[in-house]
Order: C-alpha cells, then structure tokens, then sequence
C-alpha cells in the first residue's frame, strides 16, 4: 500500500477550468479521507486533505449539478462515470 502520493490521481488538473488551479469535488474529499483512514490512520487521512486542499475544492451548486445531468444524459454517462 501507497501513501498520500498514491492520491494525487484523485486531482482534477483536466477541464477548461483548469488553468484556474487543480479543482477538487467535496465527494473526493469523503472518498480519499475515507479510504485513507481504512487503510492508514486519520493522521495520514487528514495529511491526505491538506495535499489535495492545495487546490480549489468546488461546491457542487444547483447550476453545476443541472450541467452535469445535461452531461450525462447527452454522453449516457451513469453517475460513477460524470466525474
């Protein structure tokens, strides 16, 4: 098993917003902490957060939540797959 490194993947640097900065979605916050505290202890969750923090987490609002449906039903994408 991995360390915090291992989590680096779960940083969106894809997308047109991502000249702004590395965007990081609340659910990845719940996942990562989650696992990392399974696996690890929470020190090392929390260690986890702070890495992926260095970016801008971004709130799933009513807009960005309409898109993402638009999204998904236009690419037939099932809601494990619209990240």
């Amino acid at each position: 098993m991995g360390g915090v490194s291992d989590f680096r993947d779960d940083l969106d640097t894809s997308g047109p917003q991502a000249r702004a900065g590395t965007q990081i979605r609340p659910r990845r916050l719940f996942e990562v902490f989650k696992r990392v505290c399974l696996q690890r202890d929470e020190d090392e969750a929390l260690r986890a957060i702070a890495l992926m923090e260095q970016g801008t987490v971004v709130d799933l609002d009513r807009a960005t939540a309409l898109e993402a449906a638009r999204l998904s039903v236009q690419h037939r994408l099932a809601m494990a797959d619209s990240e």
